[in-house]
């Protein structure tokens, strides 16, 4: 995983830079034999429910900006499945 810093005063009570872990990108993991459709599902529910899974987060609270699908699949750690990776080829974000 890659390294992060909660920056001070983003949290309350926080009044230093914290060293974390960076979970930015919404990187979600499964198992290697996950099912092709599942995953491909799964990345599609995200894509269309983007602006609501935003409208969630208030401002300091996690999502530190726009879910966007043309992105989210860029600079991982781990190989993209395949499912995920046909659901983003079709629609052009790869």
């Amino acid at each position: 995983m890659k390294r992060g810093i909660i920056p001070k005063g983003r949290l309350k009570g926080v009044d230093q830079d914290i060293a974390t872990v960076d979970f930015a990108g919404w990187l979600l993991y499964c198992h290697e034999d996950f099912p092709d459709d599942y995953a491909y599902q799964i990345v599609k529910a995200i894509d269309e429910l983007k602006t609501m899974i935003e409208a969630l987060f208030q401002p300091g609270q996690g999502l530190t900006g726009a879910i966007d699908p043309k992105d989210l699949w860029r600079d991982t750690e781990i190989p993209l499945h395949p499912g995920a990776a046909r659901y983003y080829r079709e629609k052009g974000y790869s």
